[in-house]
Parts: structure tokens; C-alpha cells; sequence
């Protein structure tokens, strides 16, 4: 924290602390436990858990083999960054696809020779990667066939991994599910066209029209499938694992669904936001490259580090004129 002081005549004082750095934020993701950032620069920065899981239940942990949170020292060159269930994925501006973290079910193995990838998606334990060709490849756990693509399917623009299925956007604005079918998750409705981008939850799927317009199908647990009244000038959509987020043309924030950890409850006032990320906690990125984040916390994936936060300042009116002394010094924090 860097704080300016100005001492003036008859002991007033004026203070100016900003608790913020130059590092910018340009894209974000979540897992289930950790939280995931990509700066401009192209490094990538995560924390949250680092080794141990809380669990939901007091004084209980389930221990891991890994820690999700130490990011290779030699990744540098991202242009995209997923994260799942205690592992990152990250895509680099040479198309290249690197994986770390906890390698259970294959979650970390990219496919041998895995080259101009233009996108990637990942979700729980399974990762899409869609390549500049327009063909989808995927990897990780298959209990329901979630990483089987459908033989042909190509001309594919936009890919998103669920809990257990996984979704793709067409180039002509239609959308594919397969995988896991359970709550209708993969059951698109009949019909549905001029989409723009698709996000898939734990046991749902959201779909952002060309319109601003949103629909959702699958699981209704906390009526994540039904898509509030008025929802309108939608830009962006995210799918948290059982509620959903849509950023509108505004830069404010709208939320439905599971709210049991809080997820969904908009900080007040939030706006100027740019892009979403949601599973059990919520992180948003603003304009200014800072982050913000809400909902579950066991594990800290909520706690933003002081260099990415918004800017804090305080300014006390000088009331005198008649400066005696400056002085300037930087605190920790």
C-alpha cells in the first residue's frame, strides 16, 4: 500500500492510500476450490486451495495429492485459461494445450500431438478443446461419455464442458450436447437458433441468443433452468454449477439459482464488470482489470490478492492551505 501524507499548517492532515498495483487481469476461471487468473502480460496467477480440501462438514478435510494452486514456473505465452475439479488448464498462444494439478481419471493427460487449439473448456473432471479447424477433442473422466464427441460433428465455434456433459455452438448458431442426460441437460429445445454462445453447469445449460436473450434446460433444483422474467440486453452468460450469471450491456450483474453459499448475491453497487466466472463462488473481472469475488470461501479461493483488488481511496478535504511538510512511505498490505 503506498500512502502519500501532507501535513499543513495547524496540524491538518490529508491522506491518499491506494491499495492496488499495475497488474491488469485479462481473463479469469474457477474451480471447485481455487480460483484462476491470466494478466495481460500472459502469466498465470491462482489461489484457493493448495493441497487439502475443507469439506463442507466441521473439522473435516479430504487430503489430495497435489497442489493445485503452483502454477508451472516456465508457463509463460497464455491466452487462455479453464480450470476443474483440483486442476488448470491453460492455452497457449502457440495452440499448444498445458495441464496441472491432480491427475486422477486423466484429467491433466492432453492428448499426444494436441496443436492449433483455439479455445478450451473445463468443468469438474473432464476438458473440451476445441481446435482452429473447428473440431472438438476431449479428455479427462468419461463415466457418461462426456468426452466422446459425436463422429462429424465439425464447424464448431464455441465449446463448454459441464459436470457431465458437454455442449458445443455451431458456426450456424445451433448447439449439440452429449454426455450425461440425466436432469435433460443435453435435451436442446427443439428449435433453438441464432445462439452466440453456449455455458454449461453441473446439470444444466445456458444459451446467450443473438437477441440478448437467455434460455436455459436440464436440472431445475433451485430453478436454474428457468430464466428469470425480464432478463433482456444479456452479453455474456455463465453457468455456475447449479445457478447461473449473465452480464448485461450495462456491465451489471444479474444471478438465479442455488444460493446456498451466496453466490448469487450481487455485491451492491457492483458494476463496470467485463467478464463472469461461477461454480460454488463467484469471480467477476471489471474494466479497470481488478477482480472481485463471492460465495463459498472454506478453501480462500475468494480471497482475491491485494494486487488484484479495485482500488481503495481515501481523501480528506484540506480545509488549510498553508502546506508545511510532505512525507511519503509504503505499508505492506
Amino acid at each position: 500500500m503506498i500512502c502519500l501524507i501532507i501535513i499543513i499548517s495547524w496540524m491538518n492532515i490529508v491522506a491518499n492510500c491506494e491499495a492496488n498495483s499495475n497488474v491488469k487481469i485479462k481473463s479469469i476461471a474457477v474451480g471447485d476450490y481455487h480460483t484462476v487468473v491470466l494478466t495481460e502480460t500472459g502469466k498465470v496467477r491462482a489461489w484457493g486451495n493448495n493441497g487439502k480440501i475443507e469439506s463442507l462438514y466441521p473439522n473435516s478435510y479430504v487430503e489430495v495429492d497435489t497442489t493445485i494452486c503452483e502454477v508451472p514456473n516456465d508457463l509463460e505465452g497464455v491466452k487462455a485459461i479453464s480450470a476443474g475439479l483440483m486442476f488448470t488448464v491453460a492455452l497457449k498462444e502457440d495452440g499448444n494445450v498445458v495441464a496441472w494439478g491432480n491427475k486422477l481419471n486423466g484429467k491433466c493427460d492432453v492428448p499426444s500431438g494436441l496443436t492449433h487449439v483455439k479455445a478450451i473448456s473445463t468443468r469438474y473432471t473432464h476438458t473440451l478443446a476445441l481446435k482452429e479447424d473447428g473440431v472438438v477433442v476431449a479428455w479427462g473422466d468419461n463415466p457418461h461419455g462426456e468426452c466422446m464427441v459425436p463422429n462429424g460433428l465439425k464447424k464448431v465455434k464455441a465449446v463448454s464442458a459441464g459436470g457431465r456433459h458437454s455442449v458445443a455452438l455451431k458456426e450456424d448458431g445451433t448447439v449439440i450436447a452429449w454426455g450425461d442426460n440425466s436432469n435433460g441437460q443435453c435435451n436442446v429445445p427443439t428449435g433453438l437458433s441464432g445462439v452466440k454462445a453456449i455455458s454449461a453447469g453441473f446439470w444444466h445449460t445456458i444459451a446467450l441468443k443473438e437477441d440478448g436473450t437467455v434460455v436455459a434446460w436440464g436440472a431445475g433444483f433451485y430453478r436454474q433452468n428457468h430464466v428469470p422474467e425480464g432478463i433482456a440486453g444479456v452479453k455474456a452468460i455463465e453457468a455456475g454449477g447449479m445457478n447461473n450469471l449473465v452480464l448485461k450491456e450495462d456491465g451489471t450483474v444479474e444471478a438465479w439459482g442455488d444460493n446456498v453459499y451466496g453466490q448469487c448475491n450481487i455485491p451492491k453497487g457492483l458494476s463496470g464488470v467485463k467478464a463472469l466466472a461461477a461454480e460454488e463462488h463467484t469471480v467477476v473481472l471489471k474494466d479497470d482489470g481488478t477482480v472481485e469475488a463471492w460465495g463459498i470461501n472454506l478453501n480462500g479461493q475468494c480471497d482475491v490478492p491485494a494486487e488484484f483488488r479495485p482500488k481503495v481511496a481515501i481523501l480528506e478535504k484540506v480545509t488549510r492551505s498553508k502546506i508545511k511538510s510532505i512525507s511519503a512511505g509504503y505499508k505492506a498490505g
